[in-house]
């Protein structure tokens, strides 16, 4: 989508759950953009699959 704009570089943030699984989330802490809360790699990754990081989203794309 982004290359039918003009864009050639897309930007992303990987962590790491506590159990070494990588995932892709801007901030540190859950609370901003998830019903989580606390700072995601501190929690497991069946821990991080139980929160809800879209639900909010309308889909306006």
């Amino acid at each position: 989508m982004g290359a039918r704009y003009g864009h050639t570089m897309i930007e992303f943030d990987a962590k790491l759950s506590k159990d070494g699984e990588i995932f892709l989330l801007h901030d540190d802490n859950l609370e901003r953009t998830s019903n989580g809360w606390g700072v995601a790699g501190e929690l497991n990754w069946q821990d991080l699959l139980r929160v809800d990081a879209g639900g909010w989203f309308s889909g306006r794309i």
